[in-house]
């Protein structure tokens, strides 16, 4: 799949199997996404595709109060427990690579 751009339209193909850990994933044992999608596309080849820049100066020590009392449901995703902690969850939600590693073989 690295050398040309990617559709999938079944649950037993590399991309349909992806585990998904998304809201809609609550109440379910495996949830994959072709469990919630009939097909995704990918408007390059997975080993040309990047992440969104990160903005690192969204959050600084003046907002990670304020910040940190207001994300989402902790239990979908862990809070942070400092700034660090939440700029690595970031950073590792970006990595495309990483997370698409068991496909792009």
């Amino acid at each position: 799949m690295k050398s040309r751009n990617t559709c999938w339209g079944g649950a037993t193909t590399p991309l349909g199997l992806l585990k998904d850990s998304s809201y809609y994933s609550m109440g379910y044992a495996n949830f994959n996404l072709s469990d919630i999608y009939d097909g995704y596309i990918f408007l390059n080849s997975l080993s040309n595709l990047h992440g969104c820049t990160v903005d690192t100066l969204f959050l600084n020590e003046k907002n990670w109060l304020s910040a940190v009392e207001n994300m989402p449901d902790p239990d979908w995703r862990q809070r942070p427990k400092n700034l660090n902690e939440y700029w690595k969850q970031i950073y590792e939600f970006a990595d495309v690579h990483k997370i698409y590693s068991q496909v792009d073989r």
